[in-house]
């Protein structure tokens, strides 16, 4: 890998172009999980002028190109890329670099690695912090129930008789987990229902979670 690290530089020292920055993941860790278990993201910044990203990921760190080992390589027009079914519990090594109206390509970007570990399973959502304080925060794990296409989130009072707040929400991002915030000010201080039910787009319902939430100023 120290002789293909060298190589790189040089390139971009001869070319004289800005080489490809990586967003994530860049350092030696998890990686980003995707959709799917053994799905994975790849994500990089864009470059002025750029109309296209070329891109090899494989687990072979003695080379990218003609090598034995889980190699994928392909042409994008975005800069987040996911991959599917990749090696449980290996080391990955990615590169990307740019492709312009012109047709020319930037110089190959610097090695960035992961570690193709998928996390198990958590529920589709995380119970509400109790009591709040702040923001309500709550973690989503779409992976728990891949049919939901959104989730509907409702307040009620603790009776159940009046609703505080409803609103639709949607994975706002490829990746499989993530954080949902409702910022202040939505409720005041008190006792409450807080419901989600789980939707796909055809109507379909799943079951819901109801949690009871205390809400502190």
């Amino acid at each position: 890998m120290r002789q293909l690290f060298l190589f790189i530089c040089i390139c971009v020292l001869i070319s004289g172009a800005k080489a490809q920055e990586h967003a994530f993941p860049i350092h030696q860790g998890l990686g980003v999980p995707g959709p799917e278990p053994r799905s994975f993201l790849i994500g990089w910044y864009a470059l002025p002028g750029a109309v296209a990203y070329e891109y090899i990921l494989t687990d072979n760190f003695l080379c990218f190109s003609g090598c034995a080992g889980d190699t994928r390589e392909g042409l994008v027009y975005d800069t987040v890329v996911i991959e599917y079914e990749l090696l449980r519990d290996k080391q990955y090594y990615w590169i990307t670099r740019a492709v312009f109206d012109n047709g020319e390509r930037g110089p190959w970007s610097l090695i960035s690695e992961f570690w193709s570990w998928t996390p198990p399973l958590e529920p589709l959502l995380q119970p509400a912090p109790h009591p709040v304080q702040g923001p309500l925060r709550l973690q989503v794990d779409w992976g728990a129930n891949p049919e939901a296409d959104l989730l509907e989130l409702s307040i009620f009072s603790l009776d159940g008789s009046s609703m505080m707040v409803n609103q639709e929400i949607r994975p706002s991002s490829l990746s499989r987990k993530e954080e949902l915030v409702l910022q202040e000010p939505f409720l005041p201080a008190g006792m409450y229902l807080l419901r989600i039910l789980p939707k796909n787009n055809d109507g379909r319902q799943f079951l819901p979670v109801i949690r009871k939430m205390q809400v502190q100023k």
